[in-house]
């Protein structure tokens, strides 16, 4: 990396953040036209490498940056295109993880304190870090686990200052899938040299950024010729989740041909797509004859193989077309018997049990609702309902589960089974079916949960008077760039939060009468029964599996929410009111000095969104869960949301609570001494789409008593708030008012 000789920066300070979202833009819709040196690419044995994707070179305060930037060099749009390729970072290894593939990083780093073994042009424009310095450090969304390799490099080039190239061989690797900065500095020598030592070069374009869009498009035009590919990080990803465990791990897929009305059947498609990628697929003709061929010379060797091999488990997946339906149907049994409403292809129209001896009806010994669940929670746009069934037919698809079902048990061997009806062709793309398959075989795979990054939230230390605003600042924007939440260790004691705590759970612990008698009122303030709200009522078949109760922070400008005077009404327990006032008027200074500093953050200056939060909207609600949760049948603890305010301030006694990153559930760790927390759509809109208000969910499968405590911190009622990319804003109120009408039941 090296962005040439310094020259003053001279864009404005206050220039708003908003501005981020043309630059974020131009990276998402640039097309290229650069042709590759393959009609064909292949990830044949890859692995990641991320270019000097440390703090030195993404800290806006390293001496890097100082003095505003070099000559040729805008750190304007440097910063603010860093921010989108931060989280295609963090996309791109979340899923190498998840495929098993190998991930290494180079960090520019001296291991003499006097630089002397820096090369002359590093020497020359005065690049320099110590290995023991932060500045060394990678960024957060690419601390290496365990078996991942990071190398320090003292020259442009990793090539020739490392030994990177006898790792990778060492390794196995033949595709190198580069990514990070500078696109026309490092990176540029990273793709020529590993394509000149013979490796198969991927760029992650929209991976990499440099001074200028310029720049960055040079550079691609100069090194094209050496790649084989230069792809968006969306083209990646799903190349690497082709890789995953899920074509490896599942033993056999099977789909049938064309026969009668199903003049074009999908699952042969699919089946045959699969087979190009890797998995072992086949394709059977419609018919019982097929199917027991099928069982004797495929499936019967493949079990009493795996038996003599001391495999513990076969996975197998059979693919059925089901005329007129159109949803996915997970078939969780399979009947013992034929009953040919027509002949088969072979013409035999059968009347009989499928096999003699066995029973009447085998359960899928696959996890269906596992299965389910991992199809509920894709994040995949228009992607067709999924529903367990119990209705297989009688015809060719029954025939053959059944059979693979007794065979596997014959077999002695223990076998997940599944049988998946797909829509016919013309309700369902073979491109989503494909995509539905995928899913359903990452499910039924088991996965080396290690593979997969552990989420790990960043704490703000708030009790430590030593540490200034701009490195808390600094540390907020890291982590809403990635996970979208931390944890805060507030100035005040934390006993405050244990006491509000013990008297909410006093509260819920009263009568239902007692309860009631703060019933929700017109300003939605007082109890709220159970399951009396859905926060997900595309997957949810109820109510969340809570009671809840609301406290709002008077505001001195009227609202429906704050009609005029104090709207709380409140339970008669001795010194609750008290309690309750203390603790939000404390987290309410808390919330407006994390806006500011997340302000700050943003480059907006730390008074800069003051404007929006002079009668902040404040509202407590301390959350008590009864029951267990139960995906399969839509039984939510709290179905999936993102909070419709700025942040939330969370305190919770036990686990349960999940965020999604890149389409993956995570568990969020359970936080002693400290809160948890989170932005909202309000900050997603101020932000000009540069924050995302992740979205989460509270999954409580024990079934244990849990207590949450969420304090919402909003702009005021009537402000007015911008909308990234069109000519409309939103009114903060009238937002707030809307998602409560549509996640509440009445």
């Amino acid at each position: 990396m090296n962005p040439g000789p310094s020259r003053p920066f001279l864009e404005s300070k206050n220039q708003r953040w908003c501005s981020c979202e043309h630059e974020e833009n131009k990276m998402a819709t640039r097309t290229y036209e650069f042709q590759p040196r393959r009609t064909r690419i292949e990830f044949d044995a890859p692995a990641l490498l991320f270019i000097d994707c440390q703090k030195y070179t993404t800290d806006p305060s390293s001496p890097l940056f100082a003095g505003g930037g070099r000559e040729g060099f805008d750190t304007g749009h440097f910063f603010r295109t860093l921010t989108k390729v931060r989280r295609n970072w963090a996309r791109l290894v979340r899923q190498a993880r998840l495929s098993a593939v190998d991930v290494v990083t180079t960090v520019i780093s001296s291991r003499r304190r006097d630089g002397k073994d820096l090369s002359a042009d590093y020497k020359k424009t005065g690049f320099y870090v110590y290995c023991p310095d932060p500045a060394a450090e990678l960024v957060a969304e690419l601390q290496p686990l365990e078996n991942e390799i990071c190398l320090p490099k003292v020259s442009s080039s990793v090539f020739q200052s490392t030994n990177i190239d006898y790792v990778l061989r060492n390794l196995g690797t033949k595709t190198l899938i580069i990514a990070g900065l500078l696109t026309d500095q490092c990176v540029d020598h990273a793709v020529r040299d590993a394509a000149d030592l013979g490796y198969s070069v991927v760029l992650c374009e929209d991976a990499c950024t440099t001074g200028s869009e310029a720049r960055h498009m040079q550079a691609l035009e100069a090194f094209k010729g050496y790649t084989d590919a230069i792809l968006s990080t969306s083209a990646v990803v799903e190349r690497l989740s082709r890789l995953m465990g899920r074509w490896r791990d599942v033993d056999l897929i099977t789909g049938f041909s064309a026969f009668g009305s199903v003049a074009k059947n999908p699952t042969e498609e699919t089946a045959r797509r699969l087979k190009e990628d890797g998995a072992r697929a086949c394709v059977l003709e419609v018919s019982a004859h097929a199917v027991d061929r099928f069982v004797e010379h495929e499936l019967g060797p493949l079990l009493r193989g795996a038996r003599e091999r001391g495999k513990a488990t076969v996975t197998l997946l059979h693919l059925g077309v089901a005329e007129g339906s159109t949803e996915y149907r997970l078939e969780r049994a399979a009947y013992n018997e034929a009953s040919f409403r027509i002949p088969d292809v072979s013409g035999k129209c059968l009347e009989q049990r499928i096999v003699e001896g066995q029973p009447d009806v085998l359960a899928s010994t696959a996890p269906v609702e596992r299965v389910l669940r991992a199809l509920q929670d894709a994040t995949v746009d228009g992607l067709r309902p999924t529903v367990i069934s119990d209705d297989p037919g009688r015809f060719v698809c029954n025939y053959l589960y059944f059979s693979a079902l007794a065979a596997s048990a014959a077999a002695g061997i223990e076998a997940r089974v599944l049988f998946l009806h797909v829509p016919p062709a013309e309700c369902a793309s073979v491109e989503e079916q494909l995509t539905v398959v995928r899913i359903v075989c990452d499910a039924l795979a088991d996965h080396d949960e290690s593979k997969c990054a552990k989420l790990h939230l960043q704490t703000i230390h708030l009790d430590d008077a030593s540490i200034d605003d701009e490195t808390h600042a600094a540390r907020i924007r890291e982590s809403l760039e990635t996970s979208g939440f931390f944890v805060v260790r507030p100035s005040f004691p934390f006993e405050t939060v244990i006491e509000s705590a013990r008297a909410h759970k006093a509260f819920f612990a009263l009568p239902v009468s007692d309860k009631e008698g703060i019933k929700l009122n017109a300003a939605k303030c007082g109890y709220q029964g159970f399951g009396s709200e859905k926060l997900d009522p595309r997957r949810s078949s109820c109510g969340d599996l809570r009671e809840g109760v609301y406290f709002r922070r008077p505001t001195v400008r009227p609202h429906p929410l704050s009609p005029g005077g104090d709207q709380n009404q409140w339970p008669n327990i001795a010194g609750y009111r008290e309690i309750v006032e203390g603790y939000i008027e404390q987290l309410s200074s808390l919330g407006l000095r994390l806006t500011r500093l997340i302000s700050l953050g943003l480059g907006l200056g730390y008074h800069a969104l003051d404007e929006y939060f002079s009668d902040p909207m404040v509202t407590l609600r301390p959350i008590s869960y009864q029951g267990a949760s139960d995906e399969s049948r839509g039984v939510f603890s709290c179905g999936q949301h993102s909070d419709y305010g700025f942040l939330t301030l969370l305190y919770s006694d036990g686990p349960g609570l999940q965020i999604r990153v890149d389409g993956h559930w995570q568990d969020v760790p359970v936080v002693e001494n400290g809160l948890i927390v989170n932005i909202g759509d309000m900050a997603e809109c101020i932000s000009g789409g540069a924050l995302k208000a992740t979205v989460h969910r509270v999954v409580n499968r024990t079934g244990n008593a849990r207590f949450s405590m969420p304090l919402f911190f909003g702009p005021d009622f009537h402000a007015s708030i911008p909308v990234a990319g069109a000519e409309t804003e939103i009114v903060s109120g009238e937002y707030l008012l809307t998602r409560y009408e549509q996640t509440h039941v009445t």
